[in-house]
């Protein structure tokens, strides 16, 4: 996914058979509810934005990027 910033991720996304059945009534309501493919498209990035986002948050707070502290000696 590229971003409107120009920033890219890159996630590889599964899932099993047992979630795929558990979610395909609601893929069948969304795809009634929004019959043209190009109107779909707008729900469907807003999903994968927010997953890949809430992933790197949950990311660097499992994994912080180290941070270099400074010494600042008194005068």
């Amino acid at each position: 996914m590229t971003r409107p910033d120009g920033t890219e991720v890159n996630n590889m996304v599964w899932a099993n058979d047992e979630h795929q059945a558990e979610v395909n009534p609601a893929i069948d309501e969304f795809c009634q509810r929004f019959p043209d493919a190009q109107l779909r498209e707008a729900p469907l990035t807003r999903l994968a934005e927010r997953m890949f986002d809430e992933a790197e948050l949950s990311e660097e707070v499992n994994h912080p990027i180290p941070t270099r502290r400074r010494r600042v000696r008194g005068s």
